[in-house]
């Protein structure tokens, strides 16, 4: 069979439409301490205290409307801080601190119909102040100070109760504070700040829940890194890259700070000396992360020390990115509640804030340019309502206003895509996609297995995907063999190591040529 190459390579044009925030959601109340994640089904279900009465209320995002799950304020009496997750059956779960249990915790997940408590009310016992709450799979986990230590529960369907994670729970110097949990893959995660004079560093404890029964250990992830005038509710444990990360704020000044680890220890990200590219260049009073579910490079949303509401990502670099905004402002009048931030799998970016002028919670979209991936041997963009494609700026007709498009001959190909959020109209255009087509004639019939491979430039893990299972092998131009990787449909191959440059990358079928920026 005859070997297919092509190589697809992106410039980016010159930009003229800005992108915007619009306004998506304003709840009907006084809300507090907002929160937002997505579902396994591609939902999003925001969650939020209202401010008359203490109580939940909880809606959920999908096919363009909003909706209520359950009962509006459906939590028992009054609340305080709460957290909501979702599980791998996409039933959110929210865990808050039950006012009338003696501020302990309780939990209750949507069944569908109607909101159910898991296992007592205030089943933490003693517990106060910061919590952490994640799921793994359909397991729930909840982490509570209790007096001088952390303390993990999960919960048991089984039996509907709560039981130890490590019966010990994790010693800390002091009373603990600053509690956040992450789970990525089987692991779970514990990030606190100890408050012993002598000893005022932040930790990150983790476990693995794969087995049967909860661990007994709760692991040291590196070790002990500055906290002596870090924020409590500044903490925020993520993922970047595949690498935990620990991002807040210095209590006293505001300044914003960035830790990696690197699996021996957390190295503090520093100023460059051409800028502050590793951390926010303002002052800051509170930080949110975007939970990451889908997304290798997290969105930071935060409030500043004038108490407008700004927004950054970190980059390949773990480098603060402004992400080529004219104004890093997703909100400019005052904010007086912690931020949430969630990016979607559809690429969507969503920031949720309390509107002091008001004291309403918003939610706003943010309205930006499509991107363009190839998907075998087409061309795909984002979801959005309708689409028109462009060849070398000229509209194409047949086959032009789909999601995806591909392409018979060479050329700079665009899309501009067209949706609502809230009652505005989004209209976007991408930037320039330069496609060059090999052997026009025989692509689209000996296209082979190669179903897609992104992203395209790469700059670290190039992610393959097969229709059948087959190895990969990675040569340079000159035909020296630099990797392989063995058969399967599904491949993701670590090429920070390589030299910028264009690179060859084959099956048993075809091949394909990919750039390493």
């Amino acid at each position: 069979m005859k070997k297919i190459v092509f190589i697809i390579t992106a410039f980016f044009a010159l930009q003229t439409q800005a992108q915007q925030w619009m306004e998506k959601y304003v709840s009907p109340v006084t809300g507090q301490y907002v929160q937002m994640v997505e579902g396994k089904n591609k939902e999003v279900f925001i969650g939020y205290r209202e401010y008359q009465g203490g109580k939940i209320t909880v809606k959920k995002f999908e096919n363009g409307s909003w909706s209520n799950v359950g009962d509006t304020a459906f939590s028992f009496g009054n609340s305080s801080f709460f957290k909501l997750a979702v599980g791998a059956d996409s039933m959110p779960v929210v865990g808050y601190i039950d006012v009338s249990k003696n501020w302990n915790i309780t939990v209750m997940k949507f069944n569908k119909t109607k909101w159910d408590t898991l296992g007592k009310r205030g089943f933490t016992d003693l517990g106060y102040g910061e919590f952490g709450m994640v799921t793994n799979g359909n397991k729930i986990f909840v982490a509570s100070q209790v007096y001088d230590r952390i303390k993990v529960w999960t919960y048991e369907s089984g039996t509907n109760t709560w039981a130890l994670v490590g019966s010990n729970g994790i010693a800390s110097s002091g009373f603990p504070g600053g509690v956040e949990m992450q789970s990525f893959g089987t692991k779970v995660y514990v990030a606190y700040r100890n408050s012993a004079s002598f000893d005022k560093k932040t930790y990150v404890r983790g476990t693995d829940v794969s087995d049967a029964g909860p661990s007994s250990f709760w692991n040291n992830v590196g070790n002990g890194f500055d906290g002596q005038t870090m924020s409590n509710l500044g903490i925020k444990l993520g993922r970047v890259k595949g690498k935990l990360f620990v991002t807040g704020y210095n209590l006293t000044t505001g300044e914003h700070f960035t830790f990696v680890n690197n699996n021996v220890q957390w190295n503090h990200l520093l100023p460059s000396l051409d800028g502050e590219k590793y951390k926010i260049p303002h002052f800051v009073k509170s930080v949110s992360i975007d939970r990451n579910e889908n997304d290798s490079l997290p969105y930071i949303a935060f409030i500043t020390k004038n108490d407008s509401g700004r927004i950054y990502r970190l980059n390949n670099n773990y480098e603060c990115d402004s992400m080529g905004f004219a104004s890093t402002l997703f909100h400019d009048k005052k904010i007086t509640e912690n931020p949430g931030v969630l990016s979607t799998v559809n690429g969507d970016v969503y920031v949720m804030f309390q509107d002091a002028s008001n004291s309403k919670l918003m939610v706003k979209e943010l309205c930006q340019k499509p991107t363009i991936i190839k998907n075998g041997a087409a061309l795909e963009t984002n979801n959005a309502a309708s689409y028109q494609w462009y060849k070398d700026g000229n509209e194409i007709g047949t086959g032009g206003t789909g999601k995806s498009y591909t392409p018979t001959s060479s050329g700079v190909y665009t899309v501009k895509t067209t949706k609502t959020i809230g009652s505005q109209s989004c209209v976007q255009t991408s930037a320039g996609y330069n496609f060059i087509l090999s052997n026009n004639s025989d692509m689209l019939s000996n296209i082979g297995n190669m179903v897609k491979i992104y992203p395209n430039p790469v700059n670290q893990m190039l992610n393959i995907e097969l229709s059948t299972a087959e190895s990969i092998s990675i040569y340079t131009l000159t035909g020296k063999l630099i990797g392989t990787s063995a058969s399967n449909r599904n491949h993701q191959m670590d090429v920070s190591s390589l030299q910028s440059g264009v690179y060859l990358l084959k099956t048993q079928s075809t091949g394909t040529l990919f750039t390493k920026e």
